[in-house]
């Protein structure tokens, strides 16, 4: 269950991120907002399956788990199945413990797997002194340093989210402060309201009135026949 939900938080953060990175591109705010608050959720995730990977590890919680399960599964499988066979074989040869199995219809009691048995030389069958752990409890043991070693890495990924977010505040609010300083008043030069100003008044100029002699320099001869 545990690898389920960091599975699904690993892909739900390269999402995450890639939505992130769209937002800052192309400037759009509902996609940076999403980017804080999927991270934070995520966050929150990876901190409580972290604390409960090490509080089930250090209370002995993950023990009686793995007590009951084995418990379910010796209660639930079918000894007729060869599968079932294959995989108590191989539980029995990692773990270098025997664990039993139910009964088919021509056995009575519970069945051992070949390899926690051998047979001596007056055909009797002996349980091999190497192999009569508990399989539950070195399963837990293995198990255990698993579990342990994931809620590390999950707590240290939390840690590790919480970080981005804090940079990712810090880069947002300094890239705002610059944008402010140098517009100078804050405002956006796409939104920047218009500036109205009053028109200006001019006085009226008066110039004489201009002269042919003004502009040749000399005056016009009078036309024949008339008076002055």
């Amino acid at each position: 269950m545990t690898s389920i939900v960091l599975i699904t938080v690993g892909g739900l953060l390269i999402i995450t991120v890639l939505l992130g990175v769209f937002g800052a591109l192309k400037d759009v705010s509902p996609l940076r907002l999403a980017t804080l608050v999927l991270l934070f959720l995520l966050l929150v995730v990876l901190a409580v399956v972290g604390v409960w990977g090490m509080v089930s590890y250090k209370t002995g919680g993950l023990e009686k788990s793995i007590d009951r399960d084995f418990q379910l599964l010796k209660e639930a499988t079918d000894a007729t199945k060869i599968d079932i066979k294959k995989k108590a074989e191989y539980l029995n040869k990692k773990f270098n413990c025997c664990i039993s199995y139910p009964p088919d219809a021509n056995s009575e009691g519970e069945q051992q797997a070949n390899s926690c048995i051998e047979p001596d030389a007056g055909g009797t069958i002996e349980y091999k002194s190497e192999m009569n752990a508990a399989c539950a409890t070195v399963y837990f043991q293995t198990k255990s340093k698993t579990i342990f070693c994931l809620a590390i890495l999950t707590l240290a990924s939390a840690g590790a989210v919480f970080l981005a977010i804090l940079i990712y505040a810090l880069i947002f609010q300094r890239a705002r402060a610059g944008y402010t300083g140098c517009n100078g008043d804050g405002v956006s030069p796409v939104h920047r309201p218009p500036v109205h100003r009053p028109p200006v008044h001019r006085p009226p100029v008066h110039r004489p009135p201009v002269t042919g002699s003004s502009v040749t320099g000399r005056t016009k001869p009078a036309l024949a026949g008339t008076s002055c």
